[in-house]
């Protein structure tokens, strides 16, 4: 049986305390731009990441409240968590990540729908159509199934109407 796929959202993910904690690490953090092949699959590069270690309080804190907030148990070493910081970009690239689940959480960023997340229907091999948005919030978490094809929505501004957007992305097999 095919399961369906699913988009979940849940604000104020993280305690206040833990949340101040996770700022300050984000804008601390070293980000390097991805690899020279994911690059030339995205035809550009729009976001810096940094890899958090197999072991760390963030990803236990994040694997405790996905299983207490969506009901998903995570699995010994298969979570994948990275910071993002995501900027200003030309055009949309809908993508999906190939993982089983994916939780997005939000963290520091202004509050406007084009710092969130779009996803989208494939309408033939390489179109998309936009279906949904989920503006950006401090402290939003959004978690979906695999295969939700999805992108940042900065590409949809104007002058203005985006700025710099970090989030912890985690990947669950």
């Amino acid at each position: 049986m095919k399961r369906l796929s699913s988009i979940f959202i849940q604000d104020d993910f993280f305690p206040k305390q833990e949340l101040q904690i996770i700022t300050n690490d984000v804008l601390k953090a070293d980000y390097t731009v991805p690899n020279q092949d994911r690059v030339k699959t995205f035809d550009g590069v729009y976001w810096h990441n940094h890899y958090l270690p197999d072991k760390c309080e963030v990803k236990d804190l994040i694997q405790k409240l996905i299983k207490k907030y969506f009901d998903w148990n995570v699995k010994e070493n298969t979570h994948e968590s990275v910071y993002t910081m995501v900027g200003v970009s030309d055009k949309a690239r809908p993508h999906a990540d190939g993982s089983k689940a994916q939780c997005l959480i939000y963290v520091l960023g202004d509050e406007k729908i084009n710092n969130g997340t779009g996803f989208y229907n494939k309408k033939s091999e390489n179109e998309y159509e936009l279906s949904s948005m989920i503006g950006f919030k401090q402290n939003r978490a959004i978690f979906f199934t695999g295969g939700i094809v999805h992108s940042p929505m900065h590409w949809n501004a104007k002058e203005g109407e985006s700025s710099w957007r970090y989030s912890i992305c985690n990947f669950f097999d």
